[in-house]
């Protein structure tokens, strides 16, 4: 968040709070100055909502932009010669391991086109 919001939010949230603090004011059964109170009051909430239009509108958030980068990462000692096509029997190369959206690795077949989850068999 840029300074010059977070300057602009901290006066809006202040004109705003001393508002509300000179409305709540008028209630009062010993306040003399009702008429003078509930006139700032007003002209405090109306600077505060003004301050926070200005800022939203002419101060905009920055955009972040996340990169992400999945890599595939097997646990124990893999030759990709031995990886072969379920269908069709043929070896399968590195190219052919992608990451599928629920974060499992995928193998296509580039001879047949089969498609299927690559599963680690545990070494013991």
């Amino acid at each position: 968040m840029r300074v010059g919001r977070i300057i602009g939010f901290s006066f809006t949230v202040l004109f705003i709070l001393l508002g509300l603090i000179f409305l709540l004011a008028t209630g009062s059964a010993q306040n003399t100055n009702k008429s003078q109170d509930l006139t700032l009051g007003l002209i405090l909430l109306a600077i505060g909502i003004g301050l926070l239009v200005l800022v939203l509108k002419f101060l905009p958030a920055t955009k972040v932009e996340h990169t992400v980068i999945q890599r595939v990462e097997l646990t124990g000692k893999i030759d990709l010669n031995q990886i072969k096509c379920r269908n069709c029997g043929g070896s399968l190369a590195a190219e052919s391991l992608k990451i599928a959206g629920d974060g499992t690795v995928v193998a296509s077949c580039p001879y047949c086109g089969t498609t299927f989850h690559v599963t680690e068999e545990p070494k013991w």
